[in-house]
């Protein structure tokens, strides 16, 4: 028998790697002449970037980003060159893990730290972007991620709107002249 173990993580339990690892054990006991096959698996969340790591020939770039509160980050990404891709996690930037309990608050956090990676991707060439959009701290509706690449934002005054949640509401305008 040939068995094809394609998982993601256990959120809050185990990581895709343990859990190829606990499926292959119990797999073995019952029958060790199985041809197990492997690969991991991911939603575009947390872990996304494993799961390209081990189906994709890239290297980890890093860069300059925010976390989902404005604060300066070291981040990273995957880049293919020769296929002009990258692979960028959401969550690294502007996911829920960085930040703790209490400052978890969709209205005032925001994916400008993913638009900072799509930014420095495209200035190292980059053509195709893989963005795994899961695990987000914030509901910016991609502001925050706009933002990044030279829109504003205006409220009816035209005034320049903060690229965080509760600023959707307000928007009367998109100003592209940088882009």
């Amino acid at each position: 028998m040939t068995v094809l173990l394609l998982p993601d993580k256990f959120k809050g339990s185990l990581t895709a790697e343990e859990v190829i690892l606990a499926l292959t054990k119990g797999i073995d006991r019952a029958d060790n002449s199985t041809e197990i096959h492997q690969m991991i698996a991911s939603d575009g969340g947390d872990g996304f970037l494993d799961a390209i790591q081990h189906t994709v020939e890239v290297e980890v770039v890093h860069c300059t980003a925010v976390d989902p509160l404005g604060r300066e980050i070291k981040a990273s990404y995957l880049v293919n060159i020769h296929r002009g891709e990258a692979f960028i996690e959401l969550a690294k930037t502007s996911g829920m893990e960085i930040l703790n309990e209490k400052e978890r608050n969709p209205m005032i956090t925001s994916t400008l730290g993913t638009g900072m990676q799509i930014r420095d991707a495209v200035k190292r060439g980059v053509r195709t972007i893989y963005v795994g959009l899961g695990g987000s701290a914030t509901n910016d509706g991609g502001i925050g991620i706009a933002h990044a690449m030279g829109y504003k934002f205006l409220d009816e005054q035209q005034n320049t709107l903060a690229p965080i949640g509760e600023s959707l509401a307000r928007i009367h305008s998109i100003d592209a002249s940088d882009v």
